[in-house]
């Protein structure tokens, strides 16, 4: 399957999926990379911080910064209160493992609870 192809949600879904199998294609993650400045900053929103988280946890698990493309995708889900996240990302998220992303190890990254990935 094209990983490429459709909304940046489940590609996201595949990216972690095969950074967590230790399968990881320069090429593919390219143009994942290039997806998420095409397409990050209108999946991250108020409404969706679930996707804000998602991204991040992308960006953090690739190695990558949460500031991409000039949109830091871990502000809007480091800067809510706690109970604006039981309200917003609906999988149960703990803010404590996605309120240090800035500091997490990549590796750590794959280990935040799954059901982040909305």
């Amino acid at each position: 399957a094209d990983l490429t192809k459709g909304d940046l949600g489940p590609e996201l879904d595949g990216a972690l999926a095969l950074i967590s199998a230790g399968k990881t294609d320069a090429k593919l993650f390219g143009m994942i990379k290039k997806d998420i400045k095409a397409k990050g900053p209108s999946y991250c929103t108020f409404k969706n911080v679930g996707g804000c988280a998602k991204v991040t946890i992308t960006l953090l698990a690739a190695g990558e910064p949460t500031t991409y493309g000039g949109t830091d995708y871990a502000k809007p889900v480091t800067s809510l209160p706690d109970s604006a996240l039981k309200e917003r990302v609906s999988s149960g998220v703990g803010h404590d493992r996605v309120g240090a992303a800035g500091q997490t190890d990549p590796a750590e990254a794959i280990q935040v609870d799954h059901r982040l990935c909305l």
